[in-house]
């Protein structure tokens, strides 16, 4: 009960008392006019007066109905008196209860707040890294840029996912669709998750002589010179997906980068587990420490459950090749149970192999671990959609696609580029009640902040 209720009850209560308090008063004054009646009646009795017998009679017949009157409303007085101080009663034994309950952790709140906005809609930072609650806010508009130079025609992109399977290779699919639109040729090399295939594909792409190479998640940390080769035979290099090089004149640098604001996904993940278990979450988190990207995404999943006092945090480390062989899976789940065994929340560095896990933990009898992931592909969708995992963490990889090009477009006209955080992409979560059943996860997006026409918009197109 809140405070605003307590002192009501009371003050009904105290107005209760008064009316009580007047009852009795008018009680009182009704059975002193009976008494004065009652002796009029026998003074003229004893007079002998039949005149002054009868209206000494009527008086007191009159005097009593007026004492029973007053006697009913006293007693309903009376009642409702004590009923009003019955209720003041429970209210402060309320008061006191709600008084006595410790405040909500803050962080436990802030947490809540955002995964209720991130389950609702779009949410966004200003930090790539670092997040606390309060950085994490709604995102309901444009945040893009304003203004992009014309589009340059007969370009040709080549793009290098991190593996030929979704979603490293929903990304290039993508930029086929947006490049069309602009009448450009695109090509895809894809990358098979080791940093020997990147440098291959590298090779390949910058042998092919386009005007741009496209890395979706082929951080240019695994690819070393090869970034300085197409620099030298004048091939702009963008990354999608991949974390920003502090150092602009790193070797392993690209020309520009788009972020798919993948720490930003796993702060998600852990301020939901936060949420959902009221600060007490027992994590176990798979790392995936080969792509910069993820392992910035694995740090920040734990400076944010460092945050909670009454959590805790294992860490084992696995492979993208691994998410591929359902034994390896199988292993790693295994030494998770026994190295956590009360564990309750499964953190995946992304949704491929999800799968996997989900039939091991069934397998040991743990099908209660709750399972997250993040940049789901179709079957991790349809994973979280059946309950086989509990939420997903998501970014559009059709936004990413389209806000490359349009970075491609500036370092092809000579226009500086967008910081890989003034780009405007927000992130969301999904789980059983609110992923699209289609599984297209980019309407979504696009539903909340239509990005495919603010781009349009800005290119002159469509």
């Amino acid at each position: 009960m809140s405070a605003a209720s307590g002192a009501s009850a009371t003050a009904a209560s105290a107005l209760a008392e008064a009316a009580d308090a007047a009852a009795a008063a008018d009680l009182a004054l009704a059975a002193a006019q009976e008494a004065h009646a009652a002796a009029e009646l026998a003074q003229a009795t004893a007079s002998g007066n039949q005149e002054a017998v009868a209206e000494a009679e009527a008086a007191l017949a009159q005097a009593q109905l007026a004492a029973d009157a007053a006697r009913a409303d006293a007693a309903a007085a009376q009642q409702e008196a004590e009923e009003a101080r019955a209720a003041a009663a429970q209210a402060a034994e309320a008061a006191e209860d709600v008084a006595a309950e410790p405040a909500e952790d803050p962080m436990v709140a802030g947490a809540r707040r955002i995964t209720e906005a991130a389950l609702a809609g779009m949410v966004t930072s200003l930090k790539e890294t670092g997040n606390t609650p309060a950085d994490v806010t709604g995102l309901t508009t444009w945040g893009g840029p304003s203004s992009t130079p014309t589009p340059p025609s007969g370009v040709s992109i080549v793009t290098i996912p991190c593996a030929p399977v979704p979603p490293c290779s929903t990304v290039s699919d993508f930029v086929d669709m947006v490049a069309a639109e602009l009448g450009w040729e695109h090509e895809m090399i894809a990358g098979a998750g080791t940093p020997e295939s990147y440098v291959a594909a590298f090779d390949s792409a910058i042998a092919k002589g386009p005007d741009v190479i496209l890395g979706a998640a082929a951080p240019g940390a695994l690819v070393g010179d090869r970034l300085d080769l197409a620099a030298d035979a004048g091939i702009i290099t963008i990354s999608l997906a991949d974390l920003p090089e502090p150092d602009p004149d790193a070797l392993a640098a690209y020309d520009a980068y788009v972020s798919l604001r993948s720490p930003l996904l796993g702060a998600l993940q852990a301020f939901a587990v936060i949420a959902d278990s009221g600060g007490t979450a027992n994590v176990s988190m798979i790392r995936d420490a080969t792509f910069p990207t993820l392992a910035a995404t694995a740090d920040e999943v734990e400076q944010i459950m460092a945050q909670c006092a009454g959590c805790s945090l294992h860490i084992q480390d696995w492979l993208i090749t691994d998410a591929f062989d359902p034994a390896a899976v199988d292993g790693i789940i295994s030494g998770i149970l026994a190295q956590n065994p009360d564990v309750e929340y499964l953190i995946m560095p992304y949704s491929l192999g999800d799968t996997a896990v989900i039939e091991s933990l069934r397998t040991a009898g743990r099908s209660d671990v709750k399972v997250l992931h993040k940049d789901p592909n179709d079957e991790g969708l349809t994973n979280v959609i059946n309950g086989g995992a509990w939420l997903t963490a998501a970014s559009s990889l059709e936004w990413l696609a389209w806000a490359g090009i349009d970075q491609a477009i500036r370092g092809l006209t000579g226009a500086p580029y967008l910081g890989a955080l003034d780009l405007g992409i927000g992130v969301l979560l999904f789980d059983a009640d609110n992923a699209p059943s289609d599984l297209n996860q980019d309407q979504t997006f696009a539903d909340a902040v239509d990005f495919r026409s603010e781009y349009r918009a800005l290119w002159g197109i469509g």
